[in-house]
């Protein structure tokens, strides 16, 4: 694909274009004293005031505070360690050139630091200068441009993507890249860890408008199905050429990191093809259902302090890398435990109490970045609940419809702050702050659940908002969830909203 071919204009994502198949059929608004608090209709989310937004831990064994402190803290370490030319020396500077400085980039946008504040600033026009023939270091500048509205960052951008989709294996993964030793040695080599990157950055990329074409997202699909181990987890690399690839049994970092390359992908896919494609709904129940046993593999042995089922070399910083990639895992899933644990809490209790005084991880640019981004996603503000109906036919949580994750990820980028969600249990509504805002999907049986009709009239009579979705044909199961509440609300009056009204 010709650079010319790829769009110029515009760097931030619309709604529709991270949810393509959302229907609206009626808006209604319950109202009782004049104040809004419980309505039908999803689309409501577009204009939620930041401060509906709850914190994280309504657990209360953690602070919004005591994280930003911890990050503030990191942003400085890393603003001291800069050379005048804006380069942060770090362990891997001689081979991947702006890897470690495009990380912290991207660390410094998520702490929610501006591009013009002066250090980062320096910082992008560094990694601008550079030609990278790695695809950790593509991939990692492709996601700081990606953040970066700006004309001048615009072209790298789309060249950078244009070289991803170029050095994309035939097997769907990706490698080191063509400036590596390794293409040469083995020109068969791809493994999970680049391509988890190169994945997540042209996901950036199509988020700021850059166009990537299915079947990239396609490849990558069977490239994570080839691999995946019979407990449910990943290793670092596929087979090559019929012998067995380098670290194939399954361990967390790369368990993880298959996980949440699969619902990337299967949101990309949905995103780039029509609806009606039968490849969507395919590729929806495959790359699911391979997320969901990395979950179970995740659930059976979670641990944080080490990396589960690790049993190889240690390399220095892995630990930041695998709650890295744990962190994104859990958020894109919308998951607030593991093993009946808060793995929110526990990630960020584990790295406030390892953060040396000076505020780095162990003086590294690299484990010091990788734990500010882990941070900033682990104590980002939730704001939707998704409530849990019922789990499949195996007892598992389902990981569908994915439309609520994707519209926090839209709203961090409107907002240029990181936001999250999760799903929650019907016993868990009583214990959501009343700004809370709480969204059910399709709920499919009326009435409802007994618990869940005492804990719905609780929570919207304290003032707890409540966004229903209800799709069917010519609104007939929203006209129907509307006289239901009605009846199970009669203090409420319905309010239908029309097209103008500012919601």
């Amino acid at each position: 694909m010709g650079e010319s071919k790829l769009q110029q204009d515009g760097n931030t994502a619309r709604p529709s274009e991270i949810l393509p198949y959302t229907i609206i059929n009626r808006c209604f608004a319950f109202r009782r004293i004049g104040i809004l608090t419980l309505a039908l209709i999803f689309v409501l989310v577009f204009s939620i005031p930041f401060a509906i937004a709850q914190p994280r831990r309504f657990y209360g064994r953690l602070t919004d505070e005591t994280a930003h402190t911890a990050i503030e803290k990191a942003v400085k370490f890393l603003h001291s360690r800069q050379s005048p030319q804006g380069a942060l020396p770090n362990r891997y500077s001689a081979e991947y050139i702006t890897g470690g400085e495009s990380l912290a980039a991207y660390a410094l946008l998520m702490a929610g630091q501006s591009p013009d504040e002066p250090h980062l600033k320096k910082l992008l026009e560094y990694i601008k200068a550079r030609r990278l023939g790695y695809v950790y270091t593509r991939s990692l500048r492709t996601i700081v441009f990606s953040h970066v509205p700006r004309e001048e960052y615009r072209k790298y951008l789309l060249q950078d993507v244009q070289w991803l989709i170029k050095y994309q294996h035939r097997n769907g993964g990706w490698g080191y890249g063509p400036a590596s030793a390794m293409l040469r040695f083995n020109p068969q080599w791809t493994d999970a860890s680049n391509t988890q990157f190169a994945l997540l950055a042209l996901r950036e990329a199509a988020d700021a408008n850059v166009p990537i074409p299915p079947a990239v997202w396609l490849k990558a699909q069977r490239y994570w199905r080839t691999f995946q181990n019979n407990d449910g987890g990943w290793g670092y690399q596929p087979p090559i050429a019929g012998k067995p690839g380098q670290r194939p049994a399954s361990y967390g970092s790369m368990t993880a990191a298959g996980a949440v390359s699969c619902l990337l992908i299967a949101d990309e896919i949905t995103r780039s093809l029509e609806w009606s494609d039968p490849r969507v709904n395919l590729a929806n129940r495959s790359l699911i259902n391979q997320a969901q046993r990395a979950i179970n593999w995740l659930n059976i042995n979670y641990q944080i302090e080490r990396i589960p089922k690790y049993i190889w070399m240690s390399i220095p910083g892995q630990i930041y890398y695998y709650l890295f990639c744990l962190e994104r895992m859990c958020e894109s899933a919308g998951i607030g435990k593991l093993a009946n644990q808060d793995c929110h809490a526990q990630i960020c209790k584990l790295l406030m109490s390892s953060q040396k005084a000076n505020g780095s991880w162990g003086d590294s640019i690299i484990d010091t970045s990788l734990a500010i981004l882990t941070l900033a996603k682990g104590s980002s503000p939730i704001v939707i609940n998704r409530l849990e109906l019922s789990r499949d036919r195996m007892g598992k949580r389902s990981l569908l419809p994915r439309d609520a994750f994707n519209i926090v990820r839209w709203l961090s980028r409107k907002w240029g702050k990181i936001v999250s969600w999760q799903t929650i249990p019907i016993n868990s509504i009583r214990r959501l702050p009343n700004t809370s805002l709480l969204y059910i999907h399709e709920p499919q049986n009326l009435p409802l659940p007994k618990e869940l009709e005492r804990n719905l009239w609780n929570f919207t009579h304290r003032g707890g908002v409540c966004l229903i979705q209800a799709s069917g044909e010519n609104g007939k199961a929203a006209d129907a969830l509307a006289d239901y509440l009605l009846k199970l609300m009669p203090d409420y009056h319905k309010e239908i909203l029309t097209p103008d009204h500012p919601r």
